[in-house]
């Protein structure tokens, strides 16, 4: 749950795990953004799109960035 993040800030994604492979094999597709704000890969420079590819790398290094002025709102991001 992503909630009122006035700088950028995503905490709690843990790295997936599965015992046959490795985390480096391991990739999530991204299947939905919050209304409320940005997902930003670890630069904070580049959005996250949707159905794209992260590796774990990526994945636990996101960075939110909250619509200015909007306050009040939780989302969610899968």
């Amino acid at each position: 749950m992503i909630g009122n993040c006035f700088s950028q800030c995503l905490n709690g994604i843990a790295a997936p795990v599965d015992t046959s492979f490795g985390s480096a094999a391991l990739t999530v597709m991204v299947t939905a953004l919050p209304s409320n704000g940005t997902i930003l890969l670890a630069g904070g420079v580049k959005p996250v799109t949707l159905g794209e590819t992260l590796t774990v790398q990526q994945l636990t290094a996101l960075k939110f960035r909250q619509t200015l002025n909007l306050y009040g709102q939780n989302s969610s991001f899968a």
